[in-house]
């Protein structure tokens, strides 16, 4: 009988050391359930999505015994029901630590100021969407040295705090409807390469806005309800590739609002309010990025524009017509910008001031 125990012993012994191999290097399955670890080369990873409740999620890290994950995946598709999940704190992963962050579609509605704490040193990348948070720890990204991607587009977030980093470049907030910022938002930020900012109720763009993004390659703010653009809101350092202001409310833009592009810059200013082109706040734009003008593209469809001696100098400068997008046309008489009769308007217009002849 001494015997057979033993060997029941042994047998139980080497079973759940197979199972531990089996597992190895990711934990017990039963014992992070419904969390799922997966291995990936050196990396191992663990997706969440099917945790039913904050409880569950508390739970599935308080029995596993390892610190050093690389991805966390709470996420569902669109179709599906949300994660039922609500709030994350400093304790909902013990010691876990990962570098990359994804939660999506779920009704996380708070994420406390320290809930990643364990996490700065490693955090590559961040992504909360879809959610119904109000608020979100900006202030956390001055300790996270190598958070590079920041996107938080799709909740009701309604502030953002002053960005504090030196390693982010790709930051998302789009779609958080009525979100506000300072004027100074970004200005310690300096390796931001894209901004995107569309759908957030904006309504205004300060002087000096991006005045330290001297790397910033795309900046979105479309969608949103900008009615003028102001004298330097829009200094950049000709690194900008592509900037967004279309579907707002522009119908003004003063002198100098729009700077430091260069050769190969897309301006997209469709479905706006601008009725006018005036040469003072616009030939230094066309001029700025006229080193190539096969590169550019500015598109202007869909605005008011009058198409009389104030658009001139537009019309017989074949670089600007080569920038302009063909789909500019003229509110006030129905023809594209690009059919206008240059030549009847240099034969009647007053080319000292460009102040419009009553032609038509």
């Amino acid at each position: 009988m001494m015997v057979f125990k033993t060997v029941l012993v042994v047998v139980a012994s080497l079973l759940a050391c197979a199972a531990l191999t089996n597992a190895w290097p990711c934990p017990d399955p039963a014992a992070i359930a419904p969390c799922i670890c997966t291995e990936t080369d050196i990396h191992i990873d663990m997706d969440c999505s099917a945790v039913q409740s904050d409880t569950q999620l508390y739970e599935a890290f308080r029995n596993d015994p390892f610190e050093t994950y690389r991805r966390l995946t709470i996420v569902k598709n669109t179709t599906e029901a949300r994660v039922p999940i609500t709030r994350l704190t400093v304790d909902t992963f013990a010691n876990v630590t990962f570098s990359y962050i994804r939660i999506s579609h779920t009704t996380l509605n708070d994420i406390t100021s320290d809930a990643f704490l364990n996490s700065y040193a490693r955090l590559e990348t961040v992504i909360v969407t879809d959610g119904y948070l109000t608020t979100f720890p900006f202030d956390m990204l001055a300790d996270c040295p190598k958070l590079t991607d920041l996107r938080v587009f799709r909740n009701k977030i309604t502030h953002m705090a002053d960005i504090h980093s030196d390693s982010l470049t790709y930051l998302q907030a789009s779609y958080n409807p009525n979100m506000k910022f300072g004027d100074a938002a970004f200005e310690d930020a300096p390796a931001l390469e894209y901004l995107i900012l569309n759908d957030i109720g904006l309504d205004h763009v300060a002087e000096d806005t991006f005045i330290n993004q001297k790397a910033l390659k795309y900046l979105d703010l479309g969608h949103n309800l900008i009615h003028t653009l102001y004298s330097g809101a829009f200094t950049f350092y000709e690194t900008l590739d592509q900037l967004k202001l279309e579907s707002n409310r522009i119908g003004s833009v003063q002198d100098n609002a729009i700077s430091g592009l260069k050769a190969g810059t897309f301006l997209w200013i469709h479905r706006n309010r601008l009725d006018d082109t005036p040469e003072s706040a616009w030939r230094p734009v066309f001029d700025s990025v006229n080193a190539d003008p096969d590169l550019n593209l500015f598109v202007f469809d869909e605005n008011f524009l009058t198409c009389q001696c104030n658009i001139l100098w537009l019309v017989e400068n074949d670089d600007y017509m080569n920038t302009l997008a063909k789909g500019a046309w003229c509110y006030d008489n129905g023809e594209y910008v690009e059919d206008v009769n240059v030549a009847f308007l240099q034969q009647n217009c007053l080319r000292d001031s460009y102040v419009p002849s009553l032609l038509w």
